[in-house]
Order: C-alpha cells, then sequence, then structure tokens
C-alpha cells in the first residue's frame, strides 16, 4: 500500500479518535425521552447512515485486502523468491491499525518493498498532498451525503405535500360534513317543531276522545230519554183510559142517584153521596197526575231535543276530529321519514370519529415532521459552516424549507380550524343524538300509550254497550214487573170493589124492591121476585125509568126557572145601566146619589147571590147526570164481572207466578248491575291513572 494511502488512512483514524475533534457524537447527547417522536426519528436516521457507513467501510477493507492478496501473489510470481530473500532485498514488514465500523482496532501486517529514503521536503510535501487529497475525499463524501439528504428532503417534501392534499380533502369533507351537521340540526329544529305540534295534536286528541265520551253518554241519554218518553206516553194513555172508566161511572152514579131520588131515603141518598164524592176525589187525583205526566213528557221532550242539537254539534266535531287524526298519521309517517335521515346522521357521526382519528394521525406525523425539520434546520447550519462552497445549494434548500414552512404553517392554521370545526361538531352530534334518542323514547312510549289508549277506548266501549244493554234489559223488566204489578193490584182491587159493589147493589135493590113495596108498588109477587134476580132487575129498570123521567121533568121545570132568573137579570143590568146613566145627570143632588148607589150595591150582591145559584144549580144537574150514568155502567160491569170471575182467578194465579219470576230476575239484574258498575269505577280508575301519566 502506497504511503500517501497509508498517511491519510493513519490522519484520519487519528482524527476520528481524538477526544477533542467534532466528528463523533457523544451517545449521552442523544439520550431524549420516548415520547419525543422527532427525536426517535432523527436517532432511527442516524443509525441507518451508520450501518451503511459501517458497511461502506468494510467493503473498502475486504477490498484492499483483495487488492493486497493479488500484489503478493504477483510479486512472488515475479522474483520468485521466498520470504527470507524478500527480507535480504530490503523489505520490511508494516503494521497498520484499523478501525471497523463498530469502533474495535485491529492490526494488520504488510510486506512494502522498502524505497529509498525521501528528503524532509518531499515527505512534508506528500504529507499535504495526502491531507488535501483526503479533504478532497471527505468532501466528496460530504457532498454525497448531502445529496442524498436533498433527495430525502425532496421525497418527504413531496410525502407532505401528497399529506397536505390529503389533508385538504379531507378538510373539504370535514366542510361538507360541518354544513351536513347544519342541515342536520335545521332539521332537527324543524323535528322538534313538529314535535311540539305532535303534542298539541295529542292534547287536542285527547279533548276529543272526551267529547266523544260525552257523545256517547248524551246518546246513551237520548235513548233513556226515548225508553222514559215512551214509558210516560203509555202511562198517560193508561192514565186517560182510567179517567174515561172513571167518568163513565160518575156518569152512571149520576143516572142511579136520580133513579133513587124519588126513594126519599136518607141513608141511602147519603151513601150514594158517599160515593160519588170518593169517586170524584179519585177523578181528580188521576187528573193531577196526568197533569204532572204531561209535564214531565215535555220536559222529556226538551231534554231530548237539546240533547239531539248537542248530538249534531257532538258529530261536526267527531268529523273535525277524524280530519285531524288522519293529518296526525301523515305527520307520523314524515316523522318516521325523519327518523330515517336520523339513521344517516349516525352514520355520519361515524365518519366523523374515523376522520377524527385519521387527523390525529396526521397530527402525529406533522409532529415527526417537524421535529425532523429542526433536525434538518441543525444539520444544514453546520454544513454551512464547514461548506461555503455549497451555499447556493442550501440557499436553494433554505427557499425550499421556507415554503414547507409556509405550508406547515399553513396546515396547523388548518388543523386548529378542523379543530375547532370537529369540536363544534362533537357537540352538535352529541346534542343530536341526545335528541334523537329522547325522540326515539317518547315515540316508543307514544306508540305503547296509544295502544294502551285503544284497548282501554275498546273495553269501555264494550263495558259502556253491555251495561247500557244490561239497563234497558233491567228497565224493561222493571217496566214489564211494574206493569204486571199494577195489573194484578188493579185486578185484585176490581174484584174486591166488585164484590163489595155487587154485595151493596144487592143489599140496595132489596131494599129498593122492599121500599117499592112498602109504599104500594107494583111489587104482586115480592117474595117469588125476590128470588128471580132477572125479574127483579126488569122491575128495577122500570123504577128508574120513571125515576129518570120525574128527574127529567125536575130538570126542565130548573131550566125554566133559569131562564125567568137570566131574565130577571138582564132587566137588572138593563136597570143599572139606566141608573149609571142617570148619575151623570144626577151629580148634583148627592143624597139622591148614594141612595143610588147604595141600591146599586144592593142589586149587584142580589145578582152575584143568584149566578152563585146558578152555578151550583148546574153543578148538581151535571153531578146527578154523572151519577146516573155511573150506576147505569155499574149495573152492566156488574153482568159481565159476575160472568169473567170465574176466569180471572186462573190469570191471577199466572200473574203471581210471573211477578215471582220477575222479582228473581230482577234480582239477578241488580247484582250483575253491582258487578258491572264496580268493573266500570276500576275502568275509570285506571284512565284516571292514564290520564295523569
Amino acid at each position: 500500500m502506497r504511503t500517501e494511502l497509508q498517511s491519510a488512512i493513519v490522519g484520519e483514524i487519528q482524527k476520528i479518535t481524538e477526544k477533542d475533534s467534532g466528528h463523533l457524537l457523544e451517545i449521552q447527547s442523544l439520550e431524549i425521552l420516548p415520547d419525543d417522536h422527532r427525536f426517535l426519528t432523527v436517532l432511527d436516521y442516524l443509525e441507518r447512515i451508520m450501518k451503511e457507513r459501517d458497511d461502506y467501510a468494510n467493503g473498502i477493507l475486504e477490498m484492499a485486502q483483495n487488492n493486497r492478496s493479488d500484489l503478493d501473489e504477483y510479486e512472488n510470481v515475479s522474483n520468485g523468491t521466498t520470504t527470507s530473500s524478500s527480507s535480504t532485498n530490503g523489505d520490511c514488514p508494516t503494521t497498520t491499525t484499523i478501525i471497523n465500523g463498530n469502533g474495535k482496532m485491529y492490526k494488520e501486517v504488510q510486506y512494502v518493498t522498502r524505497s529509498p529514503s525521501p528528503s524532509t521536503q518531499e515527505r512534508h510535501g506528500n504529507i499535504e498532498v495526502a491531507e488535501l487529497k483526503a479533504q478532497v475525499r471527505r468532501l466528496r463524501y460530504d457532498m454525497e451525503h448531502k445529496e442524498e439528504c436533498i433527495s430525502i428532503c425532496q421525497e418527504e417534501l413531496q410525502s407532505r405535500d401528497e399529506e397536505i392534499a390529503k389533508l385538504k380533502s379531507e378538510r373539504q369533507k370535514l366542510i361538507s360534513d360541518a354544513y351536513a351537521a347544519k342541515d342536520l340540526a335545521e332539521e332537527n329544529e324543524h323535528l322538534q317543531e313538529q314535535i311540539l305540534g305532535l303534542r298539541k295534536l295529542e292534547v287536542e286528541n285527547e279533548q276529543l276522545k272526551s267529547k266523544i265520551s260525552q257523545l256517547s253518554f248524551y246518546k246513551n241519554m237520548s235513548s233513556r230519554f226515548e225508553h222514559d218518553n215512551k214509558i210516560l206516553q203509555e202511562s198517560l194513555q193508561m192514565a186517560e183510559d182510567q179517567l174515561q172508566e172513571k167518568n163513565k161511572r160518575l156518569e152512571a152514579a149520576s143516572e142511579i142517584e136520580h133513579k133513587l131520588h124519588d126513594s126519599h131515603k136518607p141513608g141511602d141518598m147519603f151513601e150514594l153521596k158517599e160515593e160519588l164524592a170518593a169517586a170524584e176525589r179519585k177523578a181528580e187525583e188521576k187528573v193531577s197526575e196526568i197533569k204532572k205526566l204531561t209535564v214531565e213528557l215535555e220536559n222529556a221532550q226538551e231534554a231530548k231535543t237539546r240533547a239531539e242539537t248537542r248530538l249534531s254539534t257532538i258529530r261536526t266535531e267527531q268529523e273535525s276530529l277524524t280530519q285531524t287524526l288522519h293529518e296526525t298519521r301523515r305527520q307520523l309517517s314524515a316523522v318516521q321519514s325523519d327518523l330515517t335521515a336520523r339513521k344517516e346522521d349516525e352514520m355520519l357521526q361515524k365518519r366523523v370519529r374515523d376522520l377524527e382519528q385519521t387527523v390525529t394521525s396526521k397530527d402525529e406525523s406533522v409532529l415527526t415532521l417537524e421535529e425532523e425539520k429542526k433536525r434538518i434546520e441543525t444539520q444544514l447550519e453546520k454544513t454551512k459552516q464547514k461548506q461555503k462552497e455549497s451555499r447556493h445549494e442550501l440557499d436553494a434548500l433554505k427557499d425550499e424549507y421556507a415554503n414547507l414552512e409556509t405550508a406547515l404553517s399553513a396546515s396547523e392554521r388548518s388543523k386548529k380550524t378542523l379543530e375547532a370545526e370537529r369540536n363544534t361538531l362533537k357537540a352538535r352530534v352529541e346534542s343530536l343524538e341526545d335528541k334523537c334518542d329522547q325522540l326515539n323514547v317518547k315515540l316508543v312510549n307514544y306508540e305503547n300509550l296509544e295502544k294502551r289508549y285503544a284497548n282501554n277506548e275498546i273495553l269501555l266501549i264494550e263495558k259502556s254497550n253491555k251495561i247500557a244493554d244490561l239497563e234497558a234489559e233491567n228497565r224493561t223488566t222493571k217496566q214489564q214487573n211494574e206493569l204486571e204489578m199494577k195489573k194484578a193490584q188493579r185486578l185484585r182491587e176490581d174484584l174486591v170493589s166488585e164484590k163489595c159493589r155487587i154485595g151493596d147493589l144487592l143489599s140496595r135493590l132489596r131494599t129498593v124492591c122492599n121500599a117499592i113495596r112498602s109504599n104500594g108498588g107494583k111489587l104482586s109477587n115480592a117474595e117469588d121476585l125476590m128470588n128471580d134476580d132477572e125479574k127483579l132487575i126488569d122491575i128495577i129498570d122500570e123504577v128508574i125509568m120513571q125515576a129518570l123521567n120525574a128527574a127529567r121533568r125536575e130538570a126542565d121545570a130548573l131550566r125554566l126557572q133559569q131562564q125567568l132568573q137570566i131574565a130577571e137579570l138582564d132587566d137588572l143590568k138593563k136597570d143599572i145601566e139606566s141608573l149609571r146613566r142617570a148619575e151623570g145627570e144626577l151629580n148634583e143632588s148627592d143624597d139622591k146619589v148614594k141612595e143610588l148607589v147604595m141600591e146599586n150595591k144592593n142589586i149587584k150582591e142580589q145578582v152575584t147571590l143568584l149566578q152563585e145559584r146558578l152555578r151550583k144549580l148546574q153543578v148538581e144537574d151535571s153531578a146527578k147526570a154523572s151519577e146516573l150514568q155511573a150506576v147505569k155502567r155499574d149495573m152492566e160491569e156488574i153482568h159481565n164481572k159476575n160472568t169473567n170471575n170465574s176466569r180471572h182467578s186462573p190469570e191471577i194465579a199466572k200473574l203471581q207466578v210471573q211477578l215471582r219470576n220477575a222479582q228473581l230476575q230482577e234480582e239477578l239484574h241488580r247484582e250483575d248491575n253491582i258487578e258491572l258498575r264496580k268493573q266500570i269505577e276500576n275502568a275509570m280508575k285506571v284512565k284516571v291513572e292514564y290520564e295523569k301519566k
């Protein structure tokens, strides 16, 4: 090996091994925290360079050894001498110390042909030349190293440009996501408004349902009123029939009284008068009952008209409510479409989260790039101090680094804006998620409530229908029972009264026959007639006809008297008018006027007395006529009832059995009504609790 190379290598080794030399870095200076990504990347880069340097040095050593072995073989072949001869010819062994890439030193023995010893100047020149050559090699090595750094920086710049483009695209995506989030927020506000409208519609729906329940209640009330109206009409007809019967009886009684007026028996007359008075009282009671029933009928009709008007209004409200229900259903379908939009929002939120993760990873890469940038700046400053020749290249690199700094600052600004937008998006997304969850929960609750409410309404409608049917059946059974009870009581009373009347009439007839016989009547065969009822009745009819004729004569006489009295009253009225006219003419004579006034008062009193007498006579005439008609009818009814008495007894037994069955049915219906009322109360409690919830 040449001395120049040897000297250059020795100089380089001395520079490396010297403590004060700046070619080596201390490992302690590279001790850093493991969290600092920039310094870790720089260390990795340095380790890679050192490995490459060691590989390069090992390759050079291997090439040198191969060259030496080739030279040795060539010298051995050319000289054809051994190692001893070489020593005699002036060959001397040389030892060289070599440091490998790992810092280990080893010795190498080389045999070099001894040359003639040069002069000191030549040696000094050779050393300077070797040093210059070593400096040139160093500079070349540094230039190659810088070129590699520049290529690496260019690659990093390209990668950063690509990352910046990606960040810009991601920023655009985030901006579009932000606009989408704004749109979602607006849609959320719109949904909230729709939800408020739905709540209002729910309140209106509840009000309408309450109105519908009121409508059903009024319908039931109207049906009840109609039913009561029918019952009242039936009772009115019954009362009118009874009135007609009583009037007939009074007429018969008046006829009998006229017939028996000739008998002049005070006891019989007194009894007949008592019977007539009782019949009149009963007739007055019936009339009062009829008036009450008419008043109740009018009230029921008024209530029915009110209920019908209310029903019409409620039906119109129900139609409007059905329209509102259709609108609410349409709005619910819109809300369901909004829910699908919410699901899309959730997908967007997931994308935002992924973007956030990518942003964090890119932030880490930016940090590493900044660390590398600082390290490269330090390296560039060192290269500026060492090399003045590469200033132009370094200026270009500075310009590129300035551009990188501007790009990094812009990326940092965009990162800050993206972080701010990300935070706002996070807050909005969280609020939207909460609102979506609340809306979902409310929708589920609303659907459950609607289902429960519909079920409760169906149950209430069924129970109300059952109650209405049972109440109607109960009323019909009650009415039937009451009618049957009334019929049975009437039949019993009629039987008792008929028996009494028959006995009274028979006793009266016998007394009449005795009276006729005692008074010298036409009853020749009295004892035979008492035994034969038909002959007795025929004779009594003849006597009654005679009495009626006498009563008619008396009535005609009374009518003549009445006409005479009316004529007298007309004369008195004319006299009074003439006196009044005379009063206006005779104002001067006070005494005469007073006398005339007194006479006028007396005349008026007489007129009033006469009018009262006339009224009494008319009343007595009408009473006697009604009594006679009632007596006739009683006689006819006696014959009919005697024949029907035998028929009524099995009917009465049947009616009693039916009454007992009806009473049992009433008790069963009452128990059913009690149970249904309990069920209704429970249902109402459940409904109240449901409305409170």
